[in-house]
């Protein structure tokens, strides 16, 4: 905590800086930003670029943003959220999952299990949405701009299986707690390996499979050391654009409204690249002549079976559910029964 706070002094005075250039009527404001994963589309194809040169031309240059991935930061995804609450972080993307073990409710819309498919994810997340922007304005001053996704978290595994009823006693990747639970109720063993040790940890037999992005891991080279891939999505990986209450205020207005309505584009655009990539990357990875952005993989495609998507749904209800709840506590309960419960016709007691 000693550190968090010493960063919080150290940018405080630079995460929002202001300058007159002399050839304008108004002041240029500089945005200090803390991105996304540096490897993913996300990043390089959207996240960067909007900061870079988009909202440059959307303000007519009073505003433009500085923009560093968090992975090549120094940063601890963990701790992203608390150096925003700080301000020593003003603007950046928050995962999740990263910081669901202080914050579990932000995981409340994509919870493994939950959504089948993206269209399922896009409905529940804009049902919760408003859940997630109230706890964090209300508990941590923090403005929530945007809501964002990675493509869909699905199974990659180094031996064959059939059904998910054969990944049990395997070793497998999980990026989250509750994505833990999931894998020791399929009974499995849930191992927590960074991102950029994926691979390596595979070829070290540390893991037997991996949960990750159907990109993401063509990307890393997960099609080289692994030979089955499973397209049941798991999770999604949600994210958040947010702002520092304190720093959003200081925008003037107009700047604001620019800023949030170009987001919601940004928003859009990232929620279709995602959909996009999980599909391209199924198929890079099975080899199919479709695959654009990827490198063709031989591996075999699992199909999901309707007894497979029960035992989804099943673990979920008797599993994920009242972990999240024991996690969340009250305030968790009421969110979802009053939202995803309503829809799901499954409120927790």
């Amino acid at each position: 905590m000693r550190r968090l706070l010493i960063a919080a002094i150290a940018f405080l005075s630079t995460g929002l800086a202001w300058y007159m250039p002399g050839h304008t009527a108004e002041p240029e404001i500089t945005l200090r930003i803390v991105g996304g994963l540096a490897g993913q589309p996300v990043y390089t194809a959207k996240e960067a670029p909007f900061w870079q040169s988009r909202i440059v031309a959307a303000t007519g240059g009073r505003l433009k943003g500085e923009i560093s991935a968090f992975d090549r930061s120094g940063i601890r995804p963990e701790e992203m959220m608390k150096l925003i609450h700080l301000g020593a972080m003003p603007f950046g993307t928050v995962q999740f999952a990263s910081v669901s073990l202080f914050e579990p409710m932000l995981l409340g819309y994509d919870l493994p299990g939950l959504n089948p498919d993206f269209a399922s994810l896009r409905a529940r997340a804009a049902a919760f949405r408003a859940t997630i922007e109230t706890r964090l304005r209300t508990q941590y001053d923090i403005e929530l701009l945007a809501v964002y996704t990675y493509p869909a978290q699905v199974m990659f595994c180094a031996e064959p299986f059939a059904d998910l009823s054969q990944l049990a006693g395997r070793r497998i990747r999980a990026s989250s707690a509750a994505m833990s639970h999931m894998v020791e109720a399929l009974g499995a063993l849930p191992v927590r390996v960074p991102f950029a040790h994926i691979v390596d940890s595979v070829r070290r037999r540390v893991v037997d499979c991996v949960v990750t992005g159907a990109m993401s891991g063509n990307i890393l080279g997960l099609h080289r050391v692994t030979t089955h891939i499973s397209p049941i999505a798991f999770t999604f990986g949600p994210m958040a654009f947010v702002a520092n209450g304190t720093a959003w205020r200081k925008l003037p207005k107009d700047l604001q409204d620019i800023v949030r309505a170009e987001l919601t584009k940004l928003e859009a655009e990232i929620w279709d690249q995602s959909e996009h990539d999980t599909r391209d990357g199924l198929a890079c990875n099975i080899g199919q002549r479709s695959c654009v952005a990827g490198d063709r993989g031989t591996m075999k495609l699992v199909s999901a079976s309707a007894t497979d998507e029960r035992r989804m749904q099943d673990i979920l209800r008797d599993v994920i559910l009242p972990d999240w709840i024991a996690r969340c506590g009250e305030p968790c309960r009421s969110a979802w029964n009053e939202t995803l419960g309503v829809e799901l016709h499954m409120s927790i007691p």
